[in-house]
């Protein structure tokens, strides 16, 4: 697992449009677990993969307190979220994408 470099408001990135996940496959694997492990490291509940610079539908959430949970692991966020996630927006920083 590796922590990956976040992007922040600004970024070109968030902005693009993600690429649907049509299989997940190693490369998938390896990527959720560096959000996790990135979004662990930034002490934050939430991370999608444009937030490191990947345009592709994947996003985790962590809300348990044990931080080695993965409670819910939306591949495509706007299929897959969570209903006790539906409706939250964006806050000023860009940070939380989980919009359905």
């Amino acid at each position: 697992m590796t922590v990956r470099q976040l992007h922040l408001l600004g970024s070109p990135v968030l902005r693009q449009r993600a690429a649907p996940v049509a299989t997940v496959d190693d490369a998938v694997r390896r990527l959720v677990d560096d959000l996790f492990e990135t979004m662990h490291a930034a002490k934050g509940v939430g991370l999608a993969a444009n937030q490191v610079g990947v345009a592709r539908r994947v996003a985790v959430v962590d809300v348990g307190e044990d931080a080695n949970s993965r409670p819910s692991l939306p591949v495509d966020p706007q299929r897959d979220v969570p209903p006790m996630l539906r409706g939250i927006g964006a806050t000023s920083q860009g940070r939380m994408v989980l919009i359905h």
